[in-house]
Order: C-alpha cells, then structure tokens, then sequence
C-alpha cells in the first residue's frame, strides 16, 4: 500500500476513534416504576371487587388449597416481560438459602404469605447474582431490574414473575 494512502487510512480511523471517544456514555435505561396492581392483567381487574385485597386474592379465583385456578398465563401481564422496571415491597429469603441471599421472593406487603401464599401475579422471584445480606425482614425495599414473565413453582409459593436485580434499596 502506498504510504500516503496507508497515513490517510490512518487518520480516517483514528478521526472515527476520536469522535467515538468524544461521544458522552450510554445512558442506562430508567427503570419503569410499577405498582401491584400492575401485574394483575385487566381482565381481573373487572371481575374483582373494588378492593385490593379482593383484588390480590379474589375468592371466586381461589381453590380450597388456596391457589389461583386459572389458565397458565390468564393471571399474568405479559407486557412486562424483557423491561427495566423498579418495584416496592417485602423480601423474604428462601428457607434454604444462607446469606448472602441470591434468591427472595418479593410479596406486595408484609406478612402476606403469613395465612396462604399470594396467587402467583402477586409474587416476585428476586435474583441477584452477588447477594444480599438482610437483617430485617419487615421494612419495604425498592427492587430495580430485568423482569421477567416467569412461572415457578418454589416450597413458599407460586411465583408468576421473576426479576433479576440489579439494585435493593430502602424503601422510605
């Protein structure tokens, strides 16, 4: 290659590099906020009382073991799946986990799993790969990351949503 054709290569690449490098950083994405009653698709909404509570467990949906008996996708919001989102709530750790937690599962308020477990678009699979330690269990945290349309079925409950974490904070 001749010389001046090989310098004007050169410095074609190295503009491009400069102008990369001048460019500010990516943005991480906001995280979209979300509510519980959020995750109960609309046409729950319409058949439930006016209440939450009758909207997190509506009776007419319950078998006698209290589990939700519907369709394996009728009770979940398939909209949510694949987005950044941050959501409030209570955190318990599985029963076989020891600190550091990698694995909670994320209920609407405290002490719901306390009578029956939650039907499962009212509990959350939180993973976060570098753990957390917890000392108490009763205070809101925020949880923001990639969520995930996810049925499970664990020892604590049904789980319909999974997130993987990339922040628990205090929830004030």
């Amino acid at each position: 290659m001749q010389a001046w054709l090989r310098n004007s290569v050169l410095a074609c690449a190295l503009a491009v590099a400069a102008g990369y490098a001048s460019l500010p950083p990516a943005r991480a994405v906001e995280p979209l906020e979300i509510r519980w009653e959020q995750l109960i698709p609309e046409s729950l909404h319409q058949t439930a009382p006016r209440n939450l509570m009758a909207k997190v467990l509506p009776h007419s949906a319950m078998t006698e073991r209290g589990h939700m008996s519907m369709s394996p996708q009728s009770d979940l919001v398939a909209g949510y799946d694949g987005q950044r989102v941050k959501i409030s709530g209570f955190v318990l750790p599985f029963n076989n986990d020891e600190q550091p937690y990698k694995r909670l599962l994320l209920i609407p308020f405290s002490g719901a799993c306390v009578k029956f477990p939650p039907p499962r678009n009212q509990a959350i699979l939180i993973v976060i790969e570098r753990g957390i330690r917890l000392t108490n269990y009763f205070d809101p945290v925020a949880i923001t990351g990639v969520m995930s349309v996810a049925p499970t079925e664990t020892d604590i409950a049904k789980i319909g949503y999974r997130i993987s974490a990339d922040a628990i904070e205090p929830q004030e």
